[in-house]
């Protein structure tokens, strides 16, 4: 969690299973790449959390998230994530 990929608001690393900052209970799917981590909600949001040091999160920033952040088209049509090491996919 040292650039906040948990998405509790934090960079403390933790060694028990922590809710994200939002408390939202309307996650579908999560992707995990080196630094960062990807969400997709029910709503058809895609979020993400952590390092972003390559624009990995979407949110057209280069800006660390330590609590999830929606990416920047404001879509709500995505389907299917996969992160890698330092970049995201995603379908519509």
């Amino acid at each position: 969690n040292s650039n906040g990929q948990l998405g509790d608001g934090t960079d403390t690393n933790r060694s028990t299973p922590t809710q994200e900052a939002t408390g939202a209970t309307n996650w579908t799917a999560i992707t995990v790449g080196g630094y960062h981590s990807m969400g997709l909600k029910s709503d058809g949001t895609l979020w993400g959390l952590g390092k972003n040091n390559n624009g990995q999160l979407g949110d057209g920033t280069t800006t660390d998230r330590s609590t999830p952040t929606q990416e920047a088209t404001g879509a709500t049509n995505w389907t299917a994530i996969s992160a890698g090491w330092v970049h995201t996919h995603a379908i519509k």
